[in-house]
């Protein structure tokens, strides 16, 4: 029981966060102190039990999926008849339309922030932009994407970030966002309505948004 008791308290200790998953759902706490043991051992089918207590706090008191909500931007194909594949500049097959996230549905209790991530998958494309097109709020990044480049722009609490992936490389973008943009750009509670462009190329990037609701009880929460 002792070495058992070891594990448990080289596990939870009051400067580690824990997660703690109930179902589909999670929230993170933080313990409050050790782990407080009851001083009476009990015995159930020939095996020796210690009943005790992990009290803690969770600093964001709500409830979230443990797998994300996740929306892409489809590709819609292209009519191929007559199939002429010009020798030098080749053809398109389909072609990734400048759509809304428009069923992008925050079915939570309150408002999130969330992941987008833009790759330059067709061509290059500059100055991608995220906007809200209920409130014209928008994010809009100064920068040059080459094919196969990814922008990743995080608006979570706690978490805000501008990534741009190239060549296996992370490099910090914030400073590269524009005066107008407001990083506080959020998924509203019910349906929302986003639109991801360029100033030039829209068409050749590919979106995902991830995101996940957060509930203040999960006892009632609706069941995807």
């Amino acid at each position: 029981m002792t070495s058992k008791k070891q594990a448990v308290n080289s596990f939870i200790n009051p400067l580690q966060d824990i997660e703690c998953q109930y179902k589909k759902y999670s929230i993170v706490f933080r313990p409050d102190t050790s782990v407080q043991y009851n001083n009476t051992e009990n015995r159930y089918n020939n095996q020796v039990l210690c009943r005790f207590l992990i009290q803690g706090t969770a600093y964001m008191p709500l409830f979230g999926l443990i797998q994300k909500e996740e929306k892409r931007k489809g590709t819609n194909s292209l009519p191929m008849f007559p199939l002429i594949i010009p020798k030098t500049k080749g053809r398109p097959f389909g072609i990734i339309p400048g759509e809304n996230f428009a069923k992008a549905t925050n079915r939570g209790d309150v408002d999130v922030g969330f992941t987008m991530e833009m790759q330059a998958s067709l061509g290059k494309v500059s100055n991608p932009k995220i906007i809200d097109n209920k409130t014209g709020e928008f994010i809009e990044v100064v920068v040059d994407l080459d094919v196969g480049d990814s922008l990743i722009v995080s608006t979570v609490s706690g978490n805000k970030y501008v990534t741009l992936i190239r060549d296996g490389s992370e490099i910090d973008m914030l400073k590269a966002v524009t005066k107008q943009s407001t990083m506080s750009l959020m998924l509203h509670v019910g349906s929302n309505d986003f639109t991801v462009t360029a100033a030039s190329n829209p068409t050749n990037l590919e979106s995902v948004l991830t995101f996940s609701p957060l509930w203040v009880e999960i006892q009632e929460a609706e069941v995807y």
